[in-house]
């Protein structure tokens, strides 16, 4: 449980866990539920929805939301080389997964309409760092 400290209607420390309450009030036994008397109250946490490959979350002092304290996240755009950088990774082990595991022998066993869509299907992921809006958007062709 991630608590915050309020005072005057305002978050003066945030977060705190019982232990930090524990040793901020050494002398006073906090039974459950019981940091609320000492000026602490429980904040509701939140998963923040968010692209990992271009996105980074930072987290934000909680608010009051209908009576109940909320966690509040930020999401802020990676910079451009960073989410380009990942979205190649991506693009990387695509190819090393769908690509790079034909060999000689497979590549004589598979029929011309396969050959094509492999031979294609390179093309494509080798291309994508040309595709319109990347690193921001990416279609990677299904």
């Amino acid at each position: 449980m991630v608590y915050a400290k309020i005072e005057a209607g305002a978050i003066v420390q945030y977060p705190c866990n019982l232990g930090d309450i524990r040793a901020a009030h050494p002398d006073v036994s906090i039974p459950a539920g019981g940091a609320e008397s000492l000026g602490y109250v429980k904040v509701q946490q939140l998963s923040p929805a968010f692209d990992p490959v271009t996105q980074r979350p930072t987290e934000q002092y909680p608010v009051l939301v209908n009576g109940v304290w909320t966690q509040q996240w930020r999401i802020d755009q990676l910079p451009e080389q960073q989410a380009a950088a990942n979205q190649r990774a991506i693009r990387d082990d695509l190819l090393r997964v769908e690509i790079d595991t034909i060999n000689a022998v497979r590549w004589a066993a598979m029929t011309p309409e396969q050959q094509a869509a492999a031979t294609a299907r390179r093309q494509f992921l080798l291309d994508v760092p040309q595709q319109p809006g990347f690193p921001w958007v990416v279609v990677w062709q299904v």
